[in-house]
C-alpha cells in the first residue's frame, strides 16, 4: 500500500482501526448491519431476480428433483435479516 508509511506516522491510526472495527462488530452499533442494509441487500436481491430471470424455467422443472429445492429461495432467506420486535 502506497500510503502505509504515511499512516504509520499519523498517532491516531491504530485508535480509528480499532473504532472501526468496534463499530462492525458490537450489536449496540450495528455497523455491519447497517453497511448490509445500505450496500449489499440490493445487489443480492438484484442478482437473485435476474437469475430467476434468467434461468426461471430451467429452475422451475429442475426444483422437482431432491438436490435443487429451492436454493435460491432459501438463499435469499438467509441472508436478508430478519426484524427482531422488541
Amino acid at each position: 500500500m502506497i500510503l502505509q508509511p504515511i499512516l504509520e506516522w499519523i498517532p491516531i491510526w491504530y485508535d480509528v482501526k480499532l473504532l472501526t472495527v468496534a463499530w462492525l462488530v458490537l450489536p449496540q452499533f450495528a455497523g455491519a448491519a447497517y453497511l448490509y442494509e445500505r450496500f449489499v441487500k440490493e445487489h443480492i436481491r438484484k442478482y437473485i431476480t435476474e437469475r430467476q430471470h434468467l434461468y426461471g424455467n430451467h429452475q422451475q422443472q429442475s426444483t422437482k428433483s431432491p438436490n435443487n429445492s429451492g436454493k435460491a429461495k432459501k438463499f435469499f432467506e438467509f441472508v436478508t435479516p430478519k426484524k427482531e420486535a422488541y
